[in-house]
């Protein structure tokens, strides 16, 4: 069975119009960041600066905690992910946990 067009009032409308948005709601959370492979080191140069999908991953997550802005922060992002993969961390440290260490 094949899947039929959407029919009805407002089917065919963008979302401005009074038309449905296929996009779900958010719900409270601010969106996630998404950065190119290439944003904070360029796919040349991956191989030799042991640049891998886990630094990628992390690099999206320490946008979001902390706010930053690329390419102003590309520099700190790269450093930061660097880190925080070797010292094996899913996710940056949260506020607290920073603010607890001794």
């Amino acid at each position: 069975m094949r899947p039929q067009p959407a029919t009805g009032a407002g089917a065919s409308l963008p979302p401005s119009e009074g038309g449905g948005s296929d996009a779900p709601a958010p719900l409270g959370r601010p969106p996630r960041t998404f950065l190119e492979p290439s944003a904070i080191v360029p796919e040349a140069l991956h191989r030799k600066v042991g640049w891998d999908i886990r630094h990628h991953f992390m690099a999206e997550k320490i946008v979001d905690r902390f706010g930053l802005v690329l390419p102003r922060d590309r520099e700190l992002i790269r450093e930061l992910a660097v880190v925080y993969v070797l010292e094996g961390l899913k996710a940056p440290p949260s506020a607290e946990t920073a603010r607890n260490t001794d």
